[in-house]
């Protein structure tokens, strides 16, 4: 017997989900994309596979190659790739939003690719799946549309909720009656099979967009560690300790693990 909640929840369901289909249709199959973004790049941009020598280049000469190609361009960081034969890719941003991406041969500290954000489609993508290529505006519609998602994938299943002696005609997949009818079973089926992921997904999601005003919320009720932001004096006159020399370090301290990221500050140090 359906209770008076479940019509009403329903038709928000579907209302909520049309005017959303759009935003969510675009962030699916930019986010399918990107968990093979590496791979794709691979394909689509060959000189990204390098030849693999005795012994790579230090990681202080990567950067100086790309600060010699792009002087006074801040590097945001460096994404090293989980393939020996692959290059590494700088990001760096300058004052007037222009976004360059560089790839060096991490054996011959060679840049083999360089251009802006439009000749590389993969970085373009995980921005249009981040912020719809709006900087904060589009942040903030895409925050909105992954509660929009949040409400869809737990009202879902209430709606869908066929009663436990019914519970595998809840999964069943009409055909034979119709495109409509087979379109909409398949979709309550689908839907239901997936809800955990989606609230999982969606949830996940709305906290990256507002994670400072998640943070507060949560000092309400525990204790909350800060990110780390380490700030050190200058001291004029004297050179700064080269990348391989803080990465030693770090690998002293924490253990020999896998590089896979370097992020910078003021101006690429």
């Amino acid at each position: 017997m359906k209770t008076p909640i479940k019509p009403l929840l329903l038709k928000i369901h579907r209302w909520i989900g049309l005017t959303l289909a759009v935003l969510l249709t675009l962030q699916g199959l930019t986010g399918a994309s990107l968990v093979f973004r590496d791979e794709i790049e691979r394909v689509i941009h060959p000189s990204l596979v390098v030849e693999p020598q005795a012994a790579r280049a230090p990681v202080q000469a990567l950067l100086d190659a790309v600060e010699a190609r792009h002087p006074g361009v801040p590097v945001n960081r460096a994404e090293f790739p989980a393939w020996d034969d692959g290059a590494i890719l700088f990001k760096l941003t300058a004052k007037d939003g222009t976004r360059w991406l560089t790839a060096v041969d991490p054996y011959r500290a060679a840049i083999v690719r360089d251009g802006t954000l439009a000749a590389w489609p993969g970085e373009w993508l995980f921005l249009l799946h981040d912020s719809l290529l709006a900087g904060p505006v589009g942040e903030t519609i895409v925050g909105i549309e992954g509660l929009g998602l949040l409400f869809l994938a737990l009202t879902g299943p209430v709606v869908w909720w066929p009663g436990r002696k019914r519970l595998k005609q809840g999964f069943r997949v009409v055909t034979g009656r119709g495109a409509d009818l087979q379109w909409r079973s398949l979709h309550r089926a689908v839907g239901a099979a997936i809800a955990v992921v989606l609230v999982v997904s969606a949830t996940t999601g709305v906290l990256m967009v507002w994670k400072p005003e998640f943070r507060d919320a949560l000092r309400l009720v525990t204790t909350v560690a800060d990110k780390p932001s380490p700030k050190v004096a200058e001291r004029p006159g004297t050179p700064m300790v080269p990348l391989d020399g803080l990465i030693a370090k770090a690998r002293a301290d924490y253990g020999a693990n896998e590089l896979r990221q370097l992020r910078f500050s003021d101006g690429g140090r």
